[in-house]
């Protein structure tokens, strides 16, 4: 401060550089932070490896609310159409209106899976998506498992069905076994999406369904 009062150069030069240096300490701040947050983050992400497969069936020749009765209050008969479920049982109470349970059991004849437990996380008739985690029965290096099921309208008698399902395995094994599995999943979802096309058409069951059952007789009783 000069004799007049006023501030000098000096004084007000150093004012500056302490508020851009100020500045500056924050912004360093602010990008240590964000750095590492992503690296944070980056480290979840590889912690597992994620496998995606999504199909979409052809036009299924009945309405979407057709479809929807089959797999969303009939969540709990899957066994009695899809080849790939030899026996379900439901058990819970529903967690979402319209729901008839909250999870079920199955036997199941797929590669890599015997016993299951599958819980629903999405119940929305509206919008007619259900979708469910699978809670128990998973090969060991399988941490999170989700399939997602929407029908879409297509018609006043038509609808289509998107079936996506989510694996997250361990780094290495999901690496090492990451293949097999998209493949397993590759395989069984053409045959769960016919099944249902030609149950939700005719009411009746697919030949390979019938053959399923003839080969493995007495159904067994599902259990975990």
């Amino acid at each position: 401060m000069n004799q007049a009062g006023k501030p000098d150069l000096p004084s007000l030069l150093t004012f500056v550089l302490e508020i851009k240096l100020f500045d500056m300490k924050t912004l360093i701040t602010l990008l240590i932070m964000a750095t590492t947050t992503t690296a944070a983050m980056a480290q979840t992400e590889k912690k597992f490896k994620e496998i995606k497969f999504s199909e979409t069936s052809e036009i299924i020749n009945v309405s979407a609310d057709v479809l929807w009765e089959i797999i969303g209050p009939g969540f709990a008969d899957a066994a009695v159409w899809a080849t790939n479920v030899d026996h379900a049982v439901s058990s819970g109470e529903p967690q979402f209106e319209g729901a008839t349970c909250s999870e079920r059991a199955c036997d199941l004849n797929a590669k890599g899976f015997n016993k299951i437990r599958e819980v629903i996380s999405i119940y929305d008739p509206k919008k007619r998506i259900l979708a469910f985690d699978i809670t128990e029965g998973l090969p060991g290096f399988v941490v999170y498992s989700n399939s997602h099921w929407q029908i879409t309208p297509i018609g006043p008698n038509q609808a289509k069905i998107t079936v996506t399902v989510t694996i997250h395995a361990k780094k290495f094994m999901g690496t090492l076994m990451g293949g097999m599995l998209k493949s397993n999943i590759k395989r069984a979802i053409p045959v769960l999406i016919n099944d249902l096309t030609i149950y939700a058409q005719t009411g009746k069951i697919s030949k390979e369904k019938r053959e399923r059952m003839e080969k493995i007789g007495k159904k067994p009783v599902a259990t975990l």
